[in-house]
């Protein structure tokens, strides 16, 4: 929690992307009078992001026009932000959330009706071993890997990109109404791209970055 005058009123959340939280983004979430939080999402530089975190707050400070902000309490912690892991079930265990890699409340909802689903029939039939549940990870897969795998594609390459080359690249969608996605992970990945295509082909270039070694 951070502290300062009226650092808590606005209605809305911010994130911000960047070289200052590389790999993810930093966040600024108003809870009501003086008191919001301050957070960086950092991928690839470790556990002790405490670096990160410091210029953030002096960055946020410059953005906001505040000269003091006192920072009350500091949490520190992983992120299951778009992980693939392994192994999701065993005998008689289905994982869901972020145990289970599944970031986002929208994904660990579904994930539970998924399970829910499974384990009703396993229960009913009275088979609950891994090959049985193993349903849930096939039905997770189907919705939600190819998703996940992009994903992945897409902050890997925002690590590595610049600072100019992703202002570049947001100034392709800016004013953009993105209701036209719509089907698949898969096919809205590809209606973006043709989008990127037709409204500025240099901004395809942006995803070069993908290829850096960093």
């Amino acid at each position: 929690f951070v502290e300062a005058e009226g650092i808590g009123e606005p209605d809305m959340f911010e994130y911000y992307v960047g070289n200052h939280c590389p790999g993810w983004k930093s966040t600024y979430s108003p809870c009501g009078g003086n008191l919001a939080t301050l957070g960086v999402y950092v991928r690839g530089h470790g556990k002790d992001v405490s670096p990160f975190f410091e210029r953030w707050v002096e960055k946020f400070k410059k953005i906001k026009g505040i000269d003091e902000l006192t920072v009350l309490e500091r949490s520190v912690g992983g992120d299951p932000i778009v992980t693939i892991p392994g192994q999701i079930l065993a005998d008689g265990v289905m994982l869901v959330g972020g145990a289970a890699g599944q970031s986002g409340i929208g994904y660990s909802m579904h994930a539970g009706q998924m399970c829910g689903d499974v384990a009703a029939e396993a229960i009913a039939k009275g088979d609950v071993s891994a090959k049985f549940l193993s349903k849930y990870r096939k039905i997770w897969n189907t919705e939600y890997r190819a998703e996940y795998l992009l994903g992945r594609i897409g902050l890997e390459t925002l690590r590595k990109m610049k600072d100019p080359e992703i202002d570049d690249l947001m100034k392709t969608f800016e004013g953009v109404d993105f209701s036209f996605l719509s089907g698949t992970s898969f096919h809205r990945s590809m209606q973006l791209g043709l989008f990127m295509l037709k409204k500025d082909p240099k901004s395809l270039l942006a995803y070069r970055a993908l290829l850096r070694k960093k």
